[in-house]
């Protein structure tokens, strides 16, 4: 199961949470009412829990009150709400506003966020998004067209924050550059030393000194990036060559190009789009499809390079088109959403390390699965007569 929806879930929360329910004939009517609650009461841990199918049509701003605390905004089990952004004010976001302290940590459990994406600010360490769905290109048109295909779903401007995507289907993510570089004051003393160096009387006034920070962790599992084009950016900063950012992604789809500082670990994966990383001696890439002009890391096992290999000119270009992975739709909104089509080249429908599909359905092992009804057919199968496989999308 992937992306906000009414299917069965294991939730989790510290021991000592306490649960806030919104809903119909439930303690809060909206989810400011149970925010409000929530930072009255400040609490270290809590989880505002939805609990119907409703569209919620109001502003959401998440600030938290106090560090080292954590908050679950969620859907109960089998439930899919939906959060609905609107242009509320002229002069203010309209985004999902996230604000945390030091060690401050947002699970968002079961959504639908549409209309607007997310927005995190200040200095919280994590953020996690499962089994959420935030609609690519913001919304869609009666032809599941995407309205703002340019917007990004997530927006980082927190420099210390590690975002989690699990089993979640989301657009863009884009990082502000400012988060590579922090200035902090300096010590008295240094700045006295600097001064008596530096026949230059202004090194007395700099006070602050610049810290380049650690790239941002970004931890994809078993979900879709979607940037609603092969030739927008999935991930990337504003006027940056790449993003600083630290990605490591496994089982999953990203439409669009990935520009990020390293890939620590990209594993049975498909990328349709471009990849491009600044640090090639950092991590590896291993059973997946990246198109033939990226920049990676080193790479072990994945397409077109074991079918190109050896081979030069006409033929090579041949083959790297034989093994583009083919899906029967890339529109979100969709039956047969990133869905590889029965076209799709064997290298990537058994590409993956167990020889399951390469991308975000590689869990369904559809070709194991296949391949042991066909035996069990034949067992079956009378006299005289064939046996065939139609497949549905």
């Amino acid at each position: 199961a992937m992306g906000g929806g009414e299917y069965a879930r294991t939730l989790h929360q510290p021991a000592d949470s306490e649960i806030y329910q919104v809903g119909r004939n439930r303690d809060f009517d909206t989810i400011n009412a149970a925010l409000r609650k929530w930072r009255e009461d400040g609490k270290r841990h809590a989880v505002i829990e939805i609990t119907d199918n409703r569209v919620y049509v109001e502003p959401v701003n998440i600030q938290f009150s106090r560090s080292r605390g954590s908050l679950q905004l969620r859907a109960a089990d089998r439930k899919r709400p939906v959060i609905r952004l609107l242009d509320w004010q002229t002069d203010k976001a309209d985004a999902l506003v996230v604000s945390g302290k030091r060690e401050n940590r947002l699970v968002l459990d079961g959504l639908m966020i549409a209309g607007r994406g997310i927005q995190v600010i200040g200095d919280m360490s994590k953020l996690t998004l499962c089994h959420s769905t935030l609609v690519p290109g913001w919304s869609l048109d009666h032809d599941c067209e995407p309205m703002r295909p340019a917007e990004p779903s997530i927006e980082i401007y927190a420099p210390k924050v590690c975002l989690e995507i699990r089993h979640s289907i989301v657009g863009s993510i884009q990082l502000d550059p400012s988060v590579a570089i922090v200035e902090v004051e300096r010590k008295e003393t240094e700045v006295r030393q600097d001064a008596a160096c530096e026949e230059d009387e202004s090194a007395a006034d700099d006070s602050f000194t610049e810290i380049r920070l650690d790239p941002i962790r970004l931890c994809i599992r078993d979900s879709i990036l979607d940037a609603t084009g092969e030739e927008l950016e999935a991930i990337g900063a504003p006027g940056c060559p790449v993003a600083h950012a630290r990605l490591d992604i496994r089982r999953s789809t990203v439409i669009g190009q990935v520009q990020v500082d390293s890939i620590g670990l990209a594993e049975n994966s498909i990328f349709r789009g471009r990849v491009v990383v600044a640090r090639r001696q950092k991590g590896c890439m291993r059973f997946c499809y990246a198109p033939p002009a990226s920049r990676t890391p080193r790479r072990y096992r994945c397409q077109p390079d074991l079918v190109a290999a050896g081979l030069a000119g006409a033929e090579k270009e041949r083959e790297e088109k034989r093994v583009e992975p083919v899906h029967n739709s890339t529109r979100y909104g969709r039956p047969d959403y990133c869905q590889l089509s029965l076209c799709c080249a064997v290298e990537i429908s058994q590409g993956a390390d167990d020889e399951a599909e390469m991308g975000v359905f590689h869990d369904l092992y559809q070709p194991q699965r296949r391949a042991n009804l066909a035996v069990r057919l034949n067992e079956y199968t009378p006299a005289a007569t064939d046996v065939g496989l139609i497949f549905e999308n």
